[in-house]
């Protein structure tokens, strides 16, 4: 069996211990924007309002004849500009204080982002021809960047890492696209979110990461440059992160504290601040103790059979697929140290054409049937993600069966 190439990341966040709290409450709120002070940005959808508030909650009003601001970026000068897609407008409120409408030229403005020049990257999804991702100057002034159907699809979300990569989203199927300097559009992440409409809110980098709020599944998702994804709040989180309740979670900025987040929720109508805690990024002394049959409690006749050797990690699933047929998966991985708390990504082959003839003939067929990625928590415990042409499958996995004599440590 050919090599699989493990892609692995890291975190290492602060020792402050993990916890929850309301800062702010009373609206739905949407989009959410540290500025350059140290205080917030967030927009409201019942009052179309963005408010300012600050890390002890106290609040004032910037803008609040708006139908529904969404976006809401400050640029390095100071100013604030807002998306109000509903009346196709743009505002800017400068350092003074003044609101004016900034354009009005693109049709449903939706994302907003404030590129390393100044310029801004807008978002738009109509039905007509004039969906795309469109560049602004400070004059207002539009320049249509992307206007690939394939791609620009309900791009609510988006934002700039620090080497001045764009990246957007589809926020119908959870998709995440990077957009380079020099015009390349490429796929960066899809996240395990299946549930129907309005999939991701709006996203952020904090110290090289992508962190995301997936809206329907109450989780935020921690996402690195090469695209590997992580739940760092929400069920499946590790730590006591694991156990915070979120509704609705629209937006996400970076806070004042190494490993704080601030979190819009625009079905409980609060905004929370969230200290992330330390990842148990212990190394697997004895990996061995690994070996033997996992599953989910919740997900009865299915489940992974692990083997780890000297050589590296095999995995196998056993389950069904969406036509109720039998399927049996397999993955290695070649590797001499695992650690938990990190992600390990793996290809899925599915296996046919064999016979049941003595000696068996080889089988005819080896396809890729899509992808697996596995945390271990502890000796114990860990995610499990399916993600192929079945669609996505998150299993909180534990383990059922040892092998007798091996021992995780």
């Amino acid at each position: 069996m050919k090599n699989i190439t493990m892609l692995l990341f890291l975190i290492s966040m602060n020792s402050m211990a993990a916890s929850i709290e309301v800062v702010v409450s009373g609206q739905r709120y949407d989009g959410i924007h540290r500025t350059q002070s140290g205080d917030f940005l967030a927009t409201t959808a019942e009052e179309g309002q963005i408010i300012r508030f600050d890390v002890a909650g106290n609040q004032s009003v910037l803008a609040e004849n708006g139908n529904y601001f969404l976006g809401v970026k400050e640029d390095s000068n100071g100013n604030i500009f807002a998306t109000d897609p509903f009346v196709n407008r743009i505002i800017k409120i400068n350092t003074d204080g003044q609101e004016e409408t900034f354009t009005t030229a693109i049709n449903i403005p939706a994302s907003l982002a404030v590129a390393p020049d100044g310029s801004l990257y807008v978002g738009t999804n109509p039905s007509d021809n004039t969906k795309g991702i469109y560049q602004l100057n400070q004059s207002g002034v539009e320049n249509l960047l992307i206007n690939d159907n394939s791609v620009v699809n309900n791009p609510l979300a988006a934002t700039f890492d620090s080497d001045g990569n764009y990246y957007f989203s589809n926020s119908s199927t959870a998709e995440i696209f990077r957009y380079t300097p020099n015009g390349e559009v490429s796929l960066f992440a899809t996240l395990p979110i299946n549930a129907p409409g309005f999939r991701l809110g709006h996203f952020v980098f904090i110290d090289g990461y992508l962190y995301a709020p997936g809206f329907p599944d109450n989780r935020i998702y921690r996402i690195s440059q090469e695209g590997d994804i992580e739940i760092v709040v929400g069920p499946g989180a590790a730590g006591e992160a694991g156990d915070f309740q979120l509704n609705g979670p629209a937006g996400v900025a970076a806070g004042n504290q190494p490993g704080e987040i601030y979190v819009t929720n625009y079905n409980s109508r609060v905004i929370n601040r969230i200290q992330l805690d330390a990842i148990d990024s212990t190394t697997i002394t004895e990996p061995a103790g690994l070996s033997g049959l996992w599953y989910d409690p919740e997900l009865d006749g299915e489940g992974y059979n692990i083997i780890y050797t000297n050589s590296g990690l095999l995995v196998y699933f056993y389950g069904y697929n969406d036509l109720g047929e039998r399927l049996w998966l397999i993955s290695e991985l070649y590797t001499d140290e695992l650690n938990f708390g990190q992600s390990i990504d793996l290809s899925l082959l599915e296996i046919s054409g064999g016979s049941f003839q003595v000696p068996a003939p080889p089988a005819e067929n080896a396809s890729v049937w899509g992808n697996l990625r596995i945390r271990f928590n502890d000796c114990i415990s860990g995610e499990f993600i399916l993600d192929g042409i079945d669609g996505i499958k998150i299993s909180q996995t534990q383990k059922l069966a040892d092998i007798a004599g091996v021992v995780c440590d």
